[in-house]
């Protein structure tokens, strides 16, 4: 009880201090995942980013998947995502700037080394961006790979009582030009409160559009089950 303690502590002197700084967003995510059968799964995503910690709207997004688990090492998806994107407060009003719709299609890959899970996601997105001022649409494809390690301490597997430390990097390219479009350096520490529910706050570097953003993030993950196991 006393590391959680300190844990707790010790992430709101750093959210404290890193809510002075006047470059640093937010996002605040909700992952969901529902277990129907031991090969079926709907996965659940939902974020509020925002170019400052409590204010200034930069995007909204809701993405439903329908994940089907091949085996205990690798899974394939289908899904869709819809987002909603604002225009910077600082430089005029937080209305809304375009709006987007994707498809999505991508495998996860698990090679875990000990105690370590690590999770390899390729991901295709199928984009069409509409832009609010003229009602255009672009079409654009983007293809994603995330290097994901998650390490739980002082447990030998993620389970109710356990902190953990979460890594990722995330590389994005675009497809119909072949170029660089962003990439995403993350760390995090978690807590697992109950076999299903766990929270983790981090800080994620991106480079993008050959601009930096620093944004905190506030990540609750659950993994409910609909069957009897």
């Amino acid at each position: 009880m006393k590391l959680k303690h300190l844990f707790l502590f010790l992430v709101s002197c750093v959210s404290l201090d890193t809510f002075g700084q006047d470059d640093v967003g937010a996002w605040y995510i909700y992952n969901g995942s529902y277990l129907l059968s031991p090969k079926n799964e709907i996965f659940f995503e939902t974020q509020a980013r925002l170019r400052e910690p409590l204010s200034n709207k930069e995007e909204i997004f809701f993405r439903p998947i329908f994940i089907r688990h091949f085996n205990s090492k690798w899974n394939g998806g289908l899904g869709y995502t819809y987002h909603l994107n604002f225009s910077d407060a600082s430089t005029g009003d937080n209305t809304k700037f375009s709006h987007e719709n994707r498809i999505i299609l991508q495998a996860q890959i698990y090679t875990p080394i000990n105690r370590t899970n690590i999770q390899h996601r390729l991901r295709l997105e199928q984009r069409w961006i509409t832009y609010v001022s003229d009602s255009e649409t672009e079409v654009r494809q983007r293809f994603r790979y995330r290097l994901q390690a998650t390490v739980p301490l002082g447990n030998e597997k993620l389970e109710a009582g356990t902190f953990f430390l979460n890594f990722y990097n995330e590389l994005f390219i675009n497809l119909h030009e072949l170029s660089f479009d962003q990439n995403r350096l993350y760390g995090a520490a978690g807590y697992q409160f109950t076999p299903s529910t766990n929270l983790q706050i981090g800080y994620l570097f991106q480079h993008k559009n050959e601009q930096v953003f620093h944004r905190l993030q506030f990540f609750i993950t659950q993994k409910l089950y609909f069957f009897d196991r």
